[in-house]
């Protein structure tokens, strides 16, 4: 994204919806088949909106890394410019976690997908959507559905990044 004058940009992704097997340790849930299609819709979603992420932090959970795999596929040359991160630290984290995550991401970055679960992606949201869309703000404070998607565009560091530090600019769930 060389020479990319729009702002840096935070995209918040909830994993796709998961499967229930009997006996599986909750890290270890897959995703469903309806996970599986809206993961890929999600890829549509940010190839056509031309925010194909730099940089991914994405849970070490089987159904975000499922998420972003079905995801990546849908991206131009199926993601292959992404700097993938699988961060144990975004499994089950606080808002004050996936915010330290976010804020080890490199200044050269302008598109950060950060792939977690609720009700950390959730927080997160809320906590730095002090500006933008009301009705993006709303929806994301109503529910935070499974393979819903935060919006944001960043004008600081990435390290300075904290509460109301970013501009909520949509909030969509793509759906496959």
């Amino acid at each position: 994204m060389a020479g990319d004058k729009r702002p840096a940009r935070l995209l918040v992704l909830r994993h796709g919806k998961s499967d229930w097997p009997a006996g599986v340790a909750d890290r270890d849930r897959p995703l469903g088949r309806r996970g599986i299609r809206d993961s890929g819709a999600a890829g549509r979603w940010l190839a056509g909106a031309d925010d194909v992420p730099d940089v991914v932090w994405c849970s070490t959970a089987l159904r975000t890394r499922q998420t972003w795999e079905h995801l990546r596929a849908e991206l131009p040359d199926g993601g292959s410019g992404c700097d993938v991160r699988f961060e144990k630290d975004v499994y089950a984290a606080s808002v004050e976690a996936l915010l330290d995550v976010v804020r080890r991401t490199s200044s050269k970055a302008r598109r950060v997908l950060l792939v977690g679960h609720n009700p950390g992606v959730q927080d997160l949201t809320l906590l730095l959507a002090a500006r933008g869309s009301d009705d993006a703000r709303a929806l994301a404070e109503t529910k935070f559905p499974t393979s819903g998607l935060a919006v944001f565009d960043v004008t600081g560091a990435w390290e300075a990044l904290g509460p109301g530090g970013a501009t909520l600019t949509d909030f969509v769930v793509p759906r496959g």
